[in-house]
């Protein structure tokens, strides 16, 4: 379906859609991300992580790109983790 149409249609049957994507619908450029999402994963299940779980990985990413050997104090401050955390992700 065309995006302009799926547009449309999502605007004036807004109250129709599902209590989970209401809030995504509400937030600005929301409408958009459902038709993509649609488009994308219609008709299949979709995990979508918790936004906590997402900032645990990228946390983790950053911290074994940037660990110098020197600076697990200030990896730790950054993320909010302990240095012992940080050592723990790094395998040490």
């Amino acid at each position: 379906m065309e995006k302009r149409i799926a547009r449309l249609l999502a605007e004036r049957y807004s109250g129709y859609i599902p209590h989970p994507f209401t809030t995504i619908a509400e937030a600005k450029d929301g409408l958009d991300a459902i038709i993509a999402l649609a488009e994308i994963a219609g008709g299949q299940y979709l995990y979508i992580p918790q936004l906590r779980s997402l900032f645990s990985q990228c946390a983790r990413q950053d911290i074994q790109e940037r660990y110098d050997g020197l600076n697990s104090h200030e990896m730790a401050r950054k993320y909010g983790y302990s240095e012992r955390h940080v050592r723990s992700i790094l395998g040490k």
